[in-house]
């Protein structure tokens, strides 16, 4: 059996697709047939992925597409392949779930092999009690990409971290969070936001909170901050790091006293946003 119809061609060589469906899904025949039964896992938790992901090679640009279904993960998922793919098998995020039920488990974190890879098209729904991650990025992984996620509060009501990342040069796009605490919270630089709807209603909520870093993007954002005890829909630390953070066409709907805090003296730039009342310390427009 040829499996050239797994393969895609890179310029860094030959990058594989596995495939990754539910245990006794309709499509896993089809798929193993296809692609090789070697390249296809079955798992109603996250073993599926973890097996697949053990067949990639870093730098390759393997991709691993996960078939629709619900996955709970009792263990948390580890991305430790650089420029690996793991992506909703169909365009629709919402077919794809990544649901745990395990407290101490995180949906995805990526390890330091991990850099520049890229987790997308899926939901994943933390439901469990107490203070959690959905997905953790590490200093040591820069590069990651997050797109097209659906990330909504499971039982959590006090401490759910929709995305807890601390690398340089992270993107979030396109992404749909609800219903948590802290929405993104990013501690590295030359990251960029585009495109998300973040929407919460608990006491004390931040959409986007900018820790530390330089050279921020927040463009084309939807906050939806509800309850009157709101932080801020966006939030920049007090760390003198934060500099040069550029806000692009977003749209601002919150209960808060502001809907941008600025912490430090550093300059922010405002293009085109929609706001109606803003706390800064210093701020350029144009």
């Amino acid at each position: 059996m040829t499996l050239k119809s797994n393969r895609t061609e890179y310029s860094g060589g030959i990058a594989r697709v596995f495939h990754v469906t539910t245990a006794g899904a309709a499509i896993y025949s089809e798929l193993a047939d296809k692609y090789g039964a070697d390249n296809v896992k079955q798992s109603n938790s996250g073993q599926g992925i973890v097996d697949a992901l053990s067949m990639c090679v870093s730098g390759r640009g393997d991709k691993i597409r996960v078939w629709p279904g619900t996955y709970t993960p009792t263990a948390t998922i580890t991305i430790n392949k650089t420029c690996v793919t793991i992506e909703g098998a169909i365009p629709n995020p919402a077919a794809t779930i990544i649901a745990s039920t395990t407290s101490g488990v995180v949906a995805f974190t990526f390890a330091a092999t991990g850099d520049y890879s890229t987790v997308r098209n899926m939901t994943i729904l933390m439901d469990v009690t107490g203070p959690s991650d959905c997905i953790i990025v590490p200093t040591s992984c820069p590069g990651v990409t997050l797109e097209s996620l659906i990330i909504p509060n499971g039982a959590d009501t006090a401490g759910l971290t929709g995305i807890d990342a601390e690398s340089d040069y992270l993107t979030v796009e396109n992404c749909r969070i609800f219903g948590v605490k802290l929405a993104i919270q990013s501690l590295g630089i030359n990251c960029r936001f585009r495109g998300n709807h973040i929407v919460s209603n608990l006491a004390s909520a931040v959409g986007l909170d900018m820790q530390d870093g330089d050279n921020h993007l927040v463009e084309n954002n939807v906050f939806d901050l509800l309850h009157v005890t709101t932080t801020a829909c966006v939030k920049i630390g007090t760390s003198a790091k934060c500099n040069q953070v550029s806000f692009k066409n977003n749209s601002y709907n919150t209960a808060a006293a502001a809907n941008i805090t600025n912490g430090n003296s550093s300059t922010l730039g405002q293009y085109g946003d929609i706001v109606s009342d803003v706390t800064t310390a210093v701020w350029a427009s144009v």
